[in-house]
């Protein structure tokens, strides 16, 4: 996928935020819980934020339920499969993210990077579950990237390390336009470094760095509503000032400290179904027209 591609996916993002008016309330009682049985996955449908860290589009293209009760299954971007695809694991603990191939083109020039979330044997963790108000984690994560042309991609390989630190703050009523939701506001604070192998042999280490501190609004059945992208002036090489921050999120800036750190809201994503516009005409038209007495979910 190329960068005219991905800035014409993330100027049609702005516009449908830009379009929504968004209104979110406390519940002061919260009950609401997340399960493994609550995330159905189906064959054939497509989802917004079901299976990714930052808001996508995926398509379920093939599922294998597994004799413990889990599910194993393959997503790929609607409109773009034959680009790549990734592989993904829904336990009775968790969500999890187990790798996936792209392929990649450059003047022209093509490769396949090849990304291994599972390598030394413990997968990316999207989320755990159960999810319920007060629940906290911390979960690290070694991944693996290769590239069979550092002409197209500018490396060989990547090792990376992440840690995910996390918890669920609360239970909201998520107003978007005039349709309300009932979510949990699950908050994680992302912390990476690696070591990028170029051609030739050259090594370079990154040091640690703070990558996002994520906001992910999700309803009863684990599927993403709403999601706020936050970045800070003290996140190493992914540092953003205040002023950048600002030009940036236009309307949606924000400011606030948390976790010893001050953060500017920069992305704001509102959804108001599973299922965006963009990925309509991949879905069967029942599954996307609904009675106004629908209209209302949880």
């Amino acid at each position: 996928m190329n960068k005219k591609d991905s800035s014409k996916g993330s100027e049609r993002r702005r516009a449908i935020d830009r379009a929504k008016t968004v209104r979110i309330t406390t519940v002061e009682q919260p009950a609401m819980r997340i399960c493994m049985d609550d995330c159905g996955v189906e064959q054939g449908s497509v989802y917004w934020g079901l299976t990714k860290k930052t808001v996508g589009v995926d398509k379920v293209t093939a599922l294998w339920r597994l004799h413990d009760g889990s599910t194993v299954f393959q997503v790929r971007e609607p409109g773009a499969e034959r680009l790549g695809w990734s592989m993904h694991h829904l336990r009775e603990d968790g969500l999890y993210t187990l790798g996936g191939d792209l392929q990649m083109e450059k003047d022209g020039q093509r490769a396949l990077v090849t990304d291994n979330e599972g390598w030394m044997g413990k997968p990316m963790r999207v989320y755990p579950l159960p999810l319920e108000p007060g629940r906290k984690w911390t979960d690290e994560c070694r991944s693996l990237q290769t590239s069979t042309n550092p002409a197209v991609t500018g490396w060989e390989s990547i090792e990376g390390t992440s840690t995910y630190t996390g918890e669920v703050v609360g239970q909201y009523t998520v107003a978007i336009d005039s349709i309300d939701f009932n979510c949990l506001l699950v908050r994680e604070v992302v912390v990476g470094k690696g070591a990028i192998r170029r051609e030739g042999g050259e090594l370079k280490v990154q040091d640690p760095s703070v990558r996002v501190l994520m906001d992910r609004y999700l309803n009863s059945q684990a599927r993403l509503r709403l999601e706020y992208l936050w970045y800070t002036k003290e996140g190493g090489n992914r540092s953003m000032t205040r002023g950048e921050a600002e030009r940036k999120a236009g309307p949606n800036f924000e400011e606030m400290d948390y976790a010893g750190r001050t953060w500017y809201r920069v992305n704001r994503v509102p959804l108001d179904e599973p299922r965006p516009p963009e990925a309509r005409k991949w879905i069967k038209p029942k599954a996307v027209h609904r009675s106004p007495a629908h209209r209302r979910i949880g």
